[in-house]
């Protein structure tokens, strides 16, 4: 087995979905924190999955195993470089100072060789296509655009929003040149009225009866997920990037069907005999009746079911996503710990979860995580 990520690169990986789930968006209006960066990171790997295989079905070709770099990139630009601040307001300063997009690329590549190590920094980021990129901002601006569509019901400065969809919208615009765009933001498409239900996964939160120093939704967890399962997927298969693409889709969509049966924890599936099946053949239905026929229009019902444990291929995987799916779950508990939670149920859930060796990422983050939990429960007991 090999892997990019040495435990320098874990733990900073660990961290930097962290700092995500604090930093919360939209500050020109009233603080929301289920609209952090963290959820809207997961967010745009869904719509960017979907476009991009419109675009393939159209003909042009893509290159997968860009995505999972361009995304973790992107996300250590967010917490790094541009933090809240929009991107038109800093394309606009850098105008006036004659700075190219390429001086914040770079900036950005610094970050990530200082954070972590030249060799990962030049992984993700020294072999991405400009085209794929181009894929990815236009799908985080149509995520944008739905929180603001969303936000709209919240706030009273409607001039505010009108005028901030308006600046997105146009920003939209400049990528009509890709195939699927004009399709996505008509709000009145079964593709738009898909995303704008998916969107509410960043209302349901985790850890529902336990007190939250840090608010962990479904829709974070599923990047938190995708990236774990997309290291695990390169450390198993030898370091093939294709089929840790796979992984981190499969990480990316392993929750969704929770936009319709809401988040059952795992201890209740577990206690009751049989409730665990029960519950995945009802995910399952919510998928057949609510998800893949708003997919069958534009063709694309097929490609999401690939990439879906459902699918006989992708059995085989199941337990490298929930290894990632544990490893996520191990991270929020550890994430309020850090934030100051006494409580004991997250480092009971850490310490007590029994390990799969047959990862190395696995073993050694839960070794980490481990050390701090009990180091906590020394503490307070």
């Amino acid at each position: 087995m090999q892997t990019i990520a040495t435990m320098k690169e874990l733990i900073e990986l660990n961290e930097l979905v962290f700092k995500m789930n604090n930093l919360n968006r939209w500050s020109d209006f009233k603080q929301c924190d289920v609209y952090n960066e963290l959820n809207k990171q997961a967010f745009n790997c869904i719509i960017a999955f979907e476009l991009a295989n419109f675009v393939e079905k159209q003909g042009r070709s893509v290159n997968w195993v860009c995505f999972p770099r361009i995304a973790i990139s992107r996300a250590f630009a967010k917490v790094y470089v541009f933090y809240d601040t929009p991107e038109h307001k800093i394309s606009f300063s850098a105008k006036i100072g004659n700075i190219g997009k390429d001086k914040f690329d770079d900036v950005t590549r610094e970050y990530i060789a200082v954070k972590t190590s030249e060799k990962f920094a030049s992984f993700l980021c020294d072999n991405n296509s400009s085209f794929e990129e181009a894929i990815y901002r236009v799908a985080s601006k149509i995520a944008t655009y739905i929180e603001l569509l969303e936000y709209e019901k919240i706030v009273q400065n409607q001039a505010l929003i009108s005028q901030k969809k308006e600046e997105i919208m146009n920003e939209i615009c400049e990528y009509m040149y890709i195939p699927g765009v004009r399709e996505f933001i008509n709000q009145n498409s079964q593709i738009f009225k898909l995303f704008q239900f998916v969107s509410s996964l960043r209302n349901k939160l985790r850890w529902a009866t336990c007190c939250k120093a840090v608010k962990c939704s479904v829709l974070g967890h599923l990047f938190d997920t995708a990236i774990w399962a997309y290291l695990i997927g390169l450390e198993q298969s030898s370091f093939d990037e294709q089929l840790a693409t796979k992984f981190f889709f499969m990480g990316i969509f392993h929750d969704i069907a929770e936009t319709w049966t809401h988040d059952i924890p795992s201890p209740i599936k577990d206690k009751i005999e049989g409730y665990r099946a029960a519950t995945e053949e009802h995910e399952s239905q919510m998928l057949e009746e609510h998800m893949y026929p708003n997919l069958v229009t534009l063709g694309l019902d097929e490609p999401t079911r690939n990439i879906m444990f459902e699918d006989k291929v992708n059995r085989k995987y199941r337990k490298f996503i929930k290894i990632a799916d544990y490893l996520s779950a191990d991270s929020e508990c550890w994430r309020n710990l850090v934030a100051g939670s006494r409580y004991y149920y997250y480092w009971d859930a850490i310490i007590e979860r029994k390990i799969d060796k047959s990862s190395k990422i696995n073993t050694v983050m839960h070794t980490y995580l481990t050390k701090y939990a009990k180091k906590v429960r020394r503490r307070w007991r």
